[in-house]
C-alpha cells in the first residue's frame, strides 16, 4: 500500500509543479493545509477519498492519472497496491464515469 501512496504524492507533486502551483496554495484550494499536501508529496500520508478527489478536481487531471495508471480502461495492476475494498470503489468510481 505505501507504494501507492508514494507513487501518488510524486504525481500530485508533479502536476502541482507544472501548474506553478506552491504546497500552500494547492492547501488552500483543497482545504487541507501546506503541511497536509507536503506530507502527501512524500508519500508520508495516506489520502482520503475525498482528498484525492479535491486534489482531482484543484488540477484538472483525473484521479486515475494521479493514482498512476494513466486513466487505463481497467483496473490492470491496482490489484497489486490496493486491497479488495478500494478495487471495489475504484471499479464502481470507473463504471460510473
Amino acid at each position: 500500500m505505501e507504494e501507492l501512496y508514494v507513487r501518488f504524492g510524486a504525481n500530485v507533486r508533479q502536476q502541482r509543479r507544472a501548474q506553478k502551483l506552491s504546497q500552500e496554495r494547492l492547501g488552500e484550494l483543497t482545504d487541507m493545509g501546506r503541511p497536509t499536501v507536503a506530507a502527501i508529496e512524500a508519500g508520508r500520508q495516506a489520502v482520503t477519498l475525498h482528498q484525492a478527489v479535491a486534489l482531482s478536481n484543484v488540477l484538472a487531471v483525473g484521479l486515475m492519472e494521479l493514482i498512476g495508471v494513466g486513466g487505463a480502461p481497467s483496473v490492470d495492476g491496482l490489484e497489486q497496491v490496493l486491497d479488495d475494498h478500494d478495487l471495489r470503489i475504484v471499479q464502481q468510481l470507473r463504471g460510473a464515469s
